[in-house]
């Protein structure tokens, strides 16, 4: 863990980008079954605890005015079901989140911020509980949860399938990418309403070629996001997004989970916080960020 036990502590939770994304099925109870790759990276909100007398929780940052500190944040939740879950090592905390990631934007913002509170709870009050019982635990929560648990625990990209709670370790390179989200909410429970093919093929690419970033590239080229067409119907400006990556010469742009944020992969982390750079100035109310995700040095 990126931390010590200590009255207080701080950590930075995962973005979490979907490179590919197929809708393969759908169960009987409307949960839908995806085969997801997914990359993360550890430049997304920021997460404070302290402890306290009584519990409180606040929200700071650039983009706090969106999401209300209230008991519905997953922020809280997460608290909740974890006291419930281990009430005897449960103590009085001040929970701070400093709101960096666009909301409802499709990189796991509030699934990252949830899988931090576990992480820190579980260190803090040295709790000893196995992976797979986070993982259930957080899938209470919602489908992403486990896989940005996931990311804290293993630092490495996943192969996701089943309703999010398969997840397979997978060798990945490191991915420069330009983050985009032109500022309008995407619901993704919208989202799935519109979609109409559910039965899309597994991804069919080789695991074993994604060490390198051209062979990455070239992989993700068979595959795509089975819920873009429905996320552009309801906000066109998306492929604008896409477009202003491939003007600026990306690999691959493409949409990530269910909208609104886009990424364009480049060739270096150099040349994608310039793009960064380009953007925002071109385009000063979006939310632009160049990150480098988590992975092994290019082969």
């Amino acid at each position: 863990m990126p931390f010590k036990v200590a009255k207080s502590a701080t950590i930075v939770t995962p973005i979490k980008i979907n490179l590919a994304l197929h809708v393969v099925g759908e169960r009987n109870d409307g949960y839908h079954l995806l085969d997801s790759l997914v990359c993360f990276s550890f430049e997304g909100d920021v997460l404070s605890y302290k402890t306290a007398k009584t519990n409180s929780f606040s929200i700071v940052g650039s983009q706090s005015v969106a999401l209300p500190a209230d008991a519905n944040n997953l922020v809280s939740r997460a608290r909740d079901v974890f006291v419930k879950k281990f009430p005897l090592k449960a103590e009085p905390c001040q929970l701070i989140l400093e709101k960096n990631l666009p909301v409802a934007s499709g990189i796991g913002g509030g699934s990252g911020d949830a899988a931090g509170v576990f992480a820190l709870l579980k260190q803090q009050w040295q709790i000893e509980a196995s992976d797979q019982e986070l993982f259930e635990l957080g899938l209470t929560l919602g489908a992403d949860v486990p896989m940005c648990l996931s990311a804290f625990l293993n630092r490495q990209s996943i192969r996701v399938s089943g309703i999010g709670e398969k997840l397979q370790s997978v060798d990945c390179c490191r991915i420069p990418m330009v983050l985009v989200n032109h500022g309008q909410a995407i619901s993704t429970p919208e989202i799935f309403k519109l979609l109409g093919n559910k039965k899309s093929l597994p991804l069919d690419i080789n695991f074993a070629k994604l060490a390198n970033l051209h062979s990455l590239v070239n992989e993700l080229k068979k595959t795509h996001n089975d819920l873009y067409e429905c996320a552009c119907s309801l906000t066109p400006e998306l492929d604008d997004v896409l477009e202003i990556f491939d003007e600026n010469g990306a690999l691959l742009s493409r949409m990530s989970g269910s909208g609104a944020t886009c990424f364009g992969i480049y060739e270096n982390i150099k040349r994608a916080e310039e793009v960064a750079r380009k953007i925002k100035s071109q385009k000063p109310d979006w939310f632009v960020k160049a990150v480098e995700t988590t992975g092994k040095i290019n082969e």
